[in-house]
């Protein structure tokens, strides 16, 4: 039995390795260091999303190469390997991918197109207070206020929650674990800037 990648895997990764390797240097690095510039390379963010790879995993009707979370692991895997101020994993694996698997056909149409073009920009807010596990949030509550959605609460370390468009937020209703999608801009939303030792946006 052959446990190695296949060619389209090996494709996937090679390219990545390929953008990945050429734009990501130590001068390029540098100039994020004690948060001196947002780490956050728009114009290679740009570059990754021509190539298709923030489509990795995302099924081809809605522009995506329709591959799934391997391939999406070897494309994180080389984020990796170059320290590339990019938000792969919180975007396309934290994210894309669970309003892939679990999201409306309403929603999947009206983001995930974004998601792969990389016009929208999503991240997952799981992390509460003394609590890592997202499956069992306590300090986050959301509440059905007629077509609405009433959200309180407080998360940490959401990676790059500031340029986001939409936050993919772990609540409780009371009866158990819900998934919000909350816009960024929504009323009431406030951002607090947190440092981190990798100088990555939180």
């Amino acid at each position: 039995m052959d446990f190695g990648l296949s060619e389209q895997q090996r494709d996937v990764q090679n390219l990545a390795r390929e953008i990945l390797g050429e734009q990501v240097t130590a001068e390029k690095l540098a100039k994020y260091d004690s948060y001196a510039a947002e780490r956050f390379d728009r114009e290679l963010w740009q570059q990754v999303a021509q190539a298709g790879l923030l489509g990795v995993a995302i099924e081809e009707q809605y522009g995506g190469m329709g591959f799934g979370f391997f391939e999406a692991a070897l494309i994180a895997e080389e984020v990796g390997r170059n320290i590339a101020p990019l938000p792969f994993i919180s975007h396309c694996i934290s994210a894309a991918m669970p309003v892939q698997q679990f999201g409306s056909a309403e929603q999947k149409q009206r983001l995930l197109p974004g998601v792969v073009s990389g016009e929208q920009l999503l991240t997952a807010a799981l992390m509460e207070a003394n609590n890592e596990d997202p499956t069992q949030p306590r300090l986050c509550s959301a509440q059905a206020d007629g077509e609405a959605v009433l959200v309180s609460g407080e998360k940490l370390c959401v990676p790059f929650a500031e340029q986001a468009d939409y936050l993919l937020l772990a609540a409780t209703d009371g009866d158990g674990a819900v998934v919000v999608m909350l816009p960024r801009k929504a009323e009431g939303v406030v951002l607090e800037a947190m440092e981190v030792t990798t100088y990555e946006s939180q």
